[in-house]
């Protein structure tokens, strides 16, 4: 388990407009499955592993990808819009797109 992550739950409630605390364990959810979604596409740790291990210095592209994800998972509940029946578009790969790490 990270010890801290990139994103703080007060970033993401400033980011999606949330002002009081009756969902900060979902918005929490919602920011360690984002880490570890740009994780898995950038194919690269953005925490520590254990406690003794350095902080990493994580870029501002990866912590917007992330609160986009929070605002878009804590929007949209469900994978589509009832008006077009297709994912929506976030704008996540295109921030993390340049520094992926392709296995070859």
């Amino acid at each position: 388990m990270p010890i801290t992550e990139p994103v703080t739950l007060q970033e993401a409630k400033r980011h999606c407009r949330i002002d009081h605390d009756t969902e900060d364990e979902l918005i929490t959810t919602y920011i360690t499955a984002a880490r570890e979604w740009a994780e898995g596409f950038l194919n690269v740790q953005l925490v520590p592993s254990d406690e003794n291990s350095d902080p990493i210095e994580v870029k501002q592209t990866y912590k917007q990808a992330i609160l986009l994800l929070v605002g878009h998972w804590y929007t949209n509940r469900e994978n589509t819009t009832a008006s077009n029946l297709k994912d929506i578009p976030l704008g996540v790969k295109d921030l993390l797109w340049l520094d992926r790490n392709v296995p070859v």
